[in-house]
């Protein structure tokens, strides 16, 4: 009986996950990052955008210490999370840039 009752469960937490991989922000944004050259655009936004996560994440948790609501303990994962994987796609685009130079200046 109980599997019964899990199963809607289940089937509704894979259709949340499928939705919020292909439309999530920063998913959104991850996709375009990795598929795209890398640019002097992105060499400079993403790591203004994961330092701006980095600052609302402390920003937020510091209120939430001084004592706002606790539920805000919520956005300051989902912040945190965001920050982590902003920063790795960050980290393999400027890797991704660095070995396109490399490339170019080996070349004759």
């Amino acid at each position: 009986m109980l599997t019964l009752l899990a199963i809607p469960v289940l089937w509704a937490v894979m259709r949340t996950h499928e939705y919020l991989q292909a439309y999530a922000p920063t998913n959104v944004l991850a996709r375009s990052a990795r598929c795209a050259p890398p640019t002097w655009d992105k060499a400079v936004g993403l790591p203004t955008l994961t330092l701006a996560f980095l600052a609302a994440t402390r920003g937020l948790a510091e209120a939430v210490a001084a004592g706002a609501p606790s539920w805000l303990n919520l956005a300051v994962l989902v912040l945190a999370w965001d920050t982590m994987k902003v920063g790795c796609v960050t980290v393999g685009v400027e890797a991704c840039a660095a070995a396109r130079i490399c490339r170019r200046a080996t070349q004759p």
